[in-house]
């Protein structure tokens, strides 16, 4: 209960700062923008009190998601646009031992009780022949139509389920709509600038809707995740899992901070912020830098079986061999049809062409924004110090395997 008062709290000291400007934010009111908060706070609100209602009566109904322990979960992190979704699809192909949240288990159902009565209109839906699922269906390729261009989404795959934090307000993509400094960036610092009772109490809801997973597809199942925001979030989440294990993924800065500031773009604008992107270009740096720097600072500290590196380059041109060597290392055998799953994904691998498509030149994203931002970074992973190098372009979205990466275990 605690929880949920400070989490609505929350939510109404960012609506009053954003719209009497008395926080730091990059997001002027414009009109559009305004039209866009009048219909998504209302929806936010009350949607989210629609899951807390969900989540509290698991406590009534299924009291034993509790005593579910969360085994050796595994979690896969970096900045974003390395091949994380790309591994997350590999891992979670042997359902039977692996399992990880779906979107729309994440936004629409994050509760056994929502589980189940959704669950119940899908058999009724079914046995009367299925007019409601092709309507999802519909609607689900529809509202992704122009995202998954560049970043591969549905409500019936599996994505990044920090998103269940959305209860708590304390999402970093809130931040998209509302970029209010003091609240929801300091959660993009989050094992460094947020406190450590709250980090703890943040963590400990994640765990219960990680329990409630488990509770309703199986508790002898491995559970993934996938989520590049928790680079930044590590140590809070050893201190509630202590035996997790880790796969941060790693591509140059030359390729991967251009597209995800293109990315944000693309989020910036659907919000109803302004038509450039400029504004977020700062705050996405800043964002990049910290998914960069954590992980590499915090993980050569942990036990050597309890993460790993791996380059984009590698995973994308050779994922059978790639994924087995991070998994030996990390202890955790597949089954024979996990391993014809990713010999059969390796054949599919070559010839691989992104589709995401970016010219970053009006943003001012060129060769020494990225050499002067994460030098450091460059020189971590041996990556060549100058673009041509590399065989990255910053405009458009390069080829697959083009990178020049040195090897890395």
């Amino acid at each position: 209960m605690r929880l949920f008062i400070d989490s609505y709290l929350r939510l109404f000291r960012v609506v009053f700062k954003t719209f009497t400007s008395t926080g730091s934010t990059v997001a002027p009111l414009t009109r559009r923008r305004l039209v866009f908060l009048a219909w998504f706070i209302p929806f936010l609100f009350f949607g989210q009190l629609l899951h807390w209602i969900g989540l509290m009566l698991d406590h009534v109904f299924f009291p034993g998601f509790r005593k579910i322990k969360v085994r050796d979960p595994l979690f896969v992190v970096g900045i974003p646009r390395s091949g994380t979704t790309f591994l997350q699809r590999l891992l979670t192909a042997d359902t039977s031992r692996f399992t990880t949240m779906t979107l729309g288990e994440i936004t629409v159902a994050p509760s056994i009780t929502e589980r189940v009565v959704w669950r119940a209109l899908g058999r009724i839906d079914a046995a009367i022949g299925g007019f409601g699922r092709r309507v999802a269906n519909r609607f689900d390729k529809r509202l992704f139509q122009e995202v998954s261009k560049i970043h591969p989404l549905s409500l019936f795959e599996p994505d990044e389920d920090e998103l269940v934090m959305l209860p708590t307000f304390t999402s970093p993509n809130l931040a998209w709509i509302f970029p209010v400094e003091e609240e929801l960036w300091k959660y993009t610092n989050f094992d460094e600038d947020t406190p450590p009772a709250e980090q703890r109490q943040l963590i400990e809801f994640y765990k219960g809707c990680v329990q409630r997973h488990l509770y309703f597809h199986g508790p002898e199942k491995h559970y993934f995740a996938k989520n590049p925001s928790f680079s930044v979030k590590l140590e809070a989440l050893r201190a509630v899992f202590p035996d997790m294990k880790v796969i941060c993924t790693s591509r140059t800065p030359y390729e991967a901070v251009p597209s995800t500031i293109s990315l944000g773009a693309f989020y910036w604008k659907s919000f109803g912020n302004d038509d450039e992107g400029r504004t977020m270009i700062d705050p996405m740096t800043r964002l990049a830098g910290s998914y960069y720097r954590h992980p590499i600072k915090v993980l050569p500290q942990w036990p050597e079986n309890s993460h790993a590196f791996m380059r984009y380059t590698e995973l994308v041109e050779r994922p059978m061999e790639s994924v087995l060597q991070v998994m030996d290392r990390l202890g955790i055998e597949l089954s024979d049809v996990h391993r014809a799953h990713l010999s059969k994904r390796q054949e599919k691998a070559r010839g691989w062409k992104s589709t995401h498509h970016y010219s970053m030149g009006s943003l001012g994203i060129d060769e020494n924004f990225i050499r002067d931002n994460f030098r450091d970074v460059l020189e971590y992973f041996d990556y060549p110090i100058h673009e041509e190098e590399t065989g990255a372009k910053l405009h458009p979205s390069p080829k697959s395997g083009n990178a020049k990466e040195p090897t890395v275990a």
